[in-house]
Order: structure tokens, then sequence, then C-alpha cells
């Protein structure tokens, strides 16, 4: 059952991080440095909804399909002003930067930025919370 549970999950997130995406399509058309970080979200949040519906149809290896979606959700990193962010848990997270560390949260779940941010941020690391969690999850027998 926490198996099919976290598949909805990830089928809900993977669709909605895909929706978000389309309808920013238009500054992608406007823009052709970001296109393939445009494309790489569609591509990354597909493999997030596809990992779901394999949990839920029970597929064979399906939670490792899941784990590994969920590892590539738990770290969100800044270093030299570039990018990796790709979760559809952004609840809760913990913040590692030049400042210290801060526990962070918010009403927005999902979070998606691959890019050159400002020069201004060296180095800064998210990890968030709930994948964490589905992991975890997934790692127990059932």
């Amino acid at each position: 059952m926490k198996n099919k549970s976290i598949g909805i999950y990830q089928l809900i997130t993977g669709i909605f991080g895909i929706l978000l995406i389309i309808l920013n399509i238009g500054i992608a058309i406007e823009n052709s440095e970001i296109r393939f970080t445009i494309f790489l979200g569609v591509v990354l949040f597909s493999g997030l909804a596809i990992s779901g519906y394999t949990l839920i149809k029970d597929y064979k290896n399906s939670a490792n399909y899941a784990i590994v979606a969920q590892a590539m959700q738990v770290f969100g990193i800044v270093y030299n002003g570039s990018q990796y962010l790709f979760t559809g848990s952004a609840f809760l997270s913990l913040i590692y930067a030049n400042k210290g560390i801060s526990f962070n949260y918010q009403i927005l779940p999902i979070a998606y930025n691959i890019s050159t941010v400002s020069g201004a941020l060296p180095f800064e690391m998210k990890i968030f919370v709930v994948p964490l969690i589905f992991i975890i999850l997934l790692f127990l027998k059932k």
C-alpha cells in the first residue's frame, strides 16, 4: 500500500511538473538559451510520472526506479552561479549556505530550475525532506 501511495504522489507531481513547464513554453520560444532546460524538465518530470505509474501497477523493479527518481529530487545545489533544482516535494528543506544552516518550509510543492543564476550565490545546498522520507520508506520491506 505504501508503494502505491508513493506511486500516486509521483504520478501526480510528475504530471503537474510537466504542465507547469509547458505553461511556460512561451519563454523558451523567446529565449533559445533555456530550450534545453525546458526539454530536460519535461524529461525529468516525465520520468517521475512513469516511475509513479510503475509503482502503482507494481511492475518488476518499480521500487528501484522510484528510488532513483526520488534520489534525483533530494538535493538542490547552487554552485558558482549554476543551479540544479528538481523536486516535486519542495515543502520542507534543510538549507546549507555560506550564512549557515536553516530550515525552510513553503507551500509551493514543485520546484525546478537548471540554469545559470546570480553569481552572488557562490554555494547553497538544499536537502528536501519528503523525497528522503520516500527513499527510506521504499527501502523498507513490505
